[in-house]
Formats: structure tokens, C-alpha cells, sequence
């Protein structure tokens, strides 16, 4: 970095993120465990993002390439492409949280909704990069997908895609 105070700022941020890591680390004794603390990581991420859409419709934003994009209320990661980022790898957990036996319907549901949510928020960050990633995710967890329909729900997937990119709003769909 070019500024030493910076670089410190940063190595504390990596620091705090290696520790606490390895709380979880060592807290995590079994499966029961695991998967309250993946439902607290989806809890917690979701106020983040509920957070972050409401300041956005109030009016907090970053404007960067031409459009408006959302960013988040954090100051670690609330660049539209780092925010972008972070939800588009809290997919991975929920659709895991979704395949779960175990996991009750209601929680099932608020898992899609979850879902849904993260793919409006990703379109309003403007992030491509964002979009690509979630994009590519969906790809693969159809691809994983073990039920004998999957190839019956491509067609219908591919037209809610067509209909849902004229939702888009027109600056965010140039942008991606």
C-alpha cells in the first residue's frame, strides 16, 4: 500500500476475520451445531441485506458507471461489487439449507424468499461480475440437481429468465 496506516487498517481487518474464523473453528463440535450456526450466518446476512435495500430506496447509493448501485451498510465491504460478492456467496448455504431433510417448511420457504431477494439486490448493485457469479451458481445447482424432472423445468427457468430480464430496470440492464 502506499500509505502504511492503510496497510495496518487492512492487516487488522484480515486478522480479526482469521480469528474469527477459527472461533467458529473450534466451537463447531457437530452437525447440529453446524447447521444452527449456517441458519444464524443466513439470519444475520439477510438484516444486512434488508439493511442495505431500505437505506437504498431511501436514497443511499453509490453512483459509479453511469447508474445508481446499491451498496452496503458496512464500511468492510459496502462496495457495490464486494456487497455484490457477499450475497452471491451465501447461495451456496442456502440452497445446501435447502436440500437438508431436516430443515422445517416454513424455513424452507424463507429460504426461497432469501433467494429471490439476493438476486434483486445483486441487479441493483450494477455489479457484472455479481451477476455472472450468480448466474453461473444457478447453473451448477440445476446441473446437481438429482431429480428426474430437471430437464422438464430448463424450458420453464429459461422463460421466467426472458420474463424477469424486462423487469430489469433499463440503466441495470445495460450496465450487466
Amino acid at each position: 500500500a502506499f500509505s502504511p496506516h492503510d496497510a495496518l487498517d487492512q492487516g487488522f481487518e484480515y486478522f480479526k476475520t482469521v480469528v474469527f474464523f477459527l472461533l467458529i473453528i473450534w466451537s463447531i463440535k457437530d452437525v447440529y451445531w453446524l447447521q444452527k450456526l449456517v441458519q444464524a450466518y443466513l439470519g444475520v446476512t439477510g438484516i444486512y441485506m434488508l439493511h442495505s435495500f431500505v437505506e437504498y430506496t431511501n436514497g443511499r447509493h453509490e453512483y459509479r458507471m453511469g447508474i445508481t448501485r446499491m451498496v452496503g451498510v458496512d464500511q468492510y465491504a459496502n462496495n457495490p461489487n464486494a456487497f455484490a460478492a457477499t450475497l452471491v456467496f451465501t447461495l451456496p448455504f442456502v440452497w445446501l439449507f435447502l436440500k437438508l431433510p431436516t430443515t422445517q417448511k416454513a424455513l424452507k420457504i424463507l429460504g426461497i424468499l432469501y433467494a429471490g431477494f439476493v438476486i434483486t439486490c445483486v441487479i441493483l448493485t450494477g455489479s457484472r461480475a455479481g451477476f455472472v457469479t450468480m448466474v453461473f451458481f444457478f447453473l451448477m445447482a440445476w446441473i446437481w440437481e438429482k431429480r428426474k424432472t430437471k430437464f422438464l423445468l430448463l424450458p420453464l427457468l429459461v422463460l421466467f429468465g426472458i420474463a424477469a430480464w424486462h423487469f430489469i430496470p433499463q440503466d441495470k440492464r445495460a450496465r450487466i
